[in-house]
Formats: structure tokens, sequence, C-alpha cells
């Protein structure tokens, strides 16, 4: 009869947390549908060009995408925060915003959910259910940074590529958005990577940006000191007035 009891208490208590879970990120979900229906109206009327969320397209309704963006966190700064994480990763839609606070957040209900029952059966103590909750925490977001560092490797090593051809290109006669053009179009089947970030930089300048404005939002997306360097030595050379062609030989 004892484990009998123990057993009922058990599934009372999941059956009770659920639902006081259900409850608290059905509030959420509504709260955060009503916010984001408001930030789209806003972009539609003023047109805002992010630096950041350049894949930011309205889809179609995306059930657990409500449900991973009711589990991020309230603050705007912790939330800005994690996309840039991720964009630094190179996943930039809300589709991906929302899988990381799915499995982040969710990973650790699961897991603390999973350690209670355990904890109940004794087959596991309080320190390690903390630890399992930790690990729900933690572990996407140095996923993460082995994905953003393992980007900006691919990017450093794809941008003397693209800075020789380039210069070819300006030698040949072409402008530096001509050459830029061309060279990203031969390249995008090797280094997708640093194509789609100049590719976007060359989009923003197109629309209407200044192009020392774009540079700057390039190096932003991409924390790599050989970017950074590049994106800087053309913001001045554009403030000077000198041959970009010289600076990149």
């Amino acid at each position: 009869m004892s484990v009998e009891y123990d057993l009922y208490y058990m599934l009372a208590a999941v059956a009770v947390f659920g639902a006081a879970v259900g409850f608290i990120l059905s509030l959420r979900m509504v709260d955060r549908e009503r916010v984001q229906s408001m930030r789209r109206r806003l972009r539609k009327r003023v047109g805002i060009i992010s630096a950041i969320d350049f894949d930011a397209i309205e889809n179609a309704k995306c059930v657990w995408c409500d449900i991973g963006m009711a589990l991020a966190p309230s603050k705007p700064e912790e939330l800005k925060a994690a996309r840039i994480k991720l964009a630094f990763a190179g996943y930039r839609k809300k589709e991906h915003l929302a899988a990381f606070f799915l499995v982040k957040f969710g990973g650790a209900l699961l897991l603390g959910a999973g350690g209670i029952v355990a904890l109940i059966w004794n087959l596991l103590d309080m320190a390690q259910v903390f630890m399992l909750v930790l690990a729900g925490l933690y572990v996407p977001e140095y996923i993460m940074r082995y994905l953003s560092n393992q980007r900006m490797s691919r990017i450093n090593r794809a941008l003397p590529d693209l800075l020789d051809l380039t210069n070819v290109c300006m030698s040949a006669g072409m402008t530096w958005l001509g050459s830029l053009q061309r060279v990203t179009e031969e390249l995008n089947s090797i280094h997708p990577e640093i194509v789609r970030e100049f590719g976007h930089m060359m989009d923003q300048v197109q629309a209407g940006m200044p192009s020392h404005e774009a540079l700057l939002q390039l190096s932003e997306r991409n924390p790599s000191p050989d970017i950074q360097h590049f994106c800087n030595m053309l913001v001045q050379n554009e403030k000077l007035g000198t041959s970009i062609s010289d600076s990149l030989q």
C-alpha cells in the first residue's frame, strides 16, 4: 500500500506541476503574440533595418515557436543577448530563437521533472537533480559558443580568397560593389557563410543605407578581428577618399 500511495503522490505532483507550467506558458504565449503583433505592424510602417535579424520573414503559424518564445526571458536585454549569440552562430530567424529557448528552458523543465520522479523513487539525490537542471540550461549555451567559433573560423579562412578575387576584378576596371557582386556569385558554393554576410551588406547599400553604416553592421554581426579590421579600413578609406584597390593589395 505504501508503494501505491507513493506512486499516486508522485503522479499527482507531476500532474500539478505540468498543469501549472502549461497555464503559465499559455498566459505568456498570449501576451507574447500581442507584443509580436504590435512589433510587426511597427516594422511595416517604419521599415526597420536590423543589423542582426535580416532573415526575419513572417512565416505560417508555428505552435512550437510560440511555446519557445513563451519560455524566453521577459527582459529585452536578455532577449537581445540571446539573439546576438545565435546571430554569431549564423542563426537569425525567429524559428531559431524560439528553438533555442525551447531546447534550453524546455529541456531544463523536462530534466527537472524527470529528476523529481527519480528523486521520489530514490534513484537520484537532490544534488544530482540540480546538476541535471543546470546541464539543461548551460549545455545549449556551450553548443552555441562552439558553433559560433566554428563559423568565425570558416569566415576567416574565406576572407583572403574573397579579397584577392575582388582586387583582381577591380584591377580590371570594375567598381567595388560590382566586383564584390561578381565574386560572391563565384564563391557562393565554396564559402556560403561569408557570401551571405557580404551579400546582405550589398543589399543594404543598394537599399540606400550609407556604406559605412553597412560595413559597421557587418563587423557587428561577425566579431572577428580580421572582419573588423577590414571593415574599419574601408570606413577610413571612405572618409579619406583613398583607393580601395590599393588598400586591398
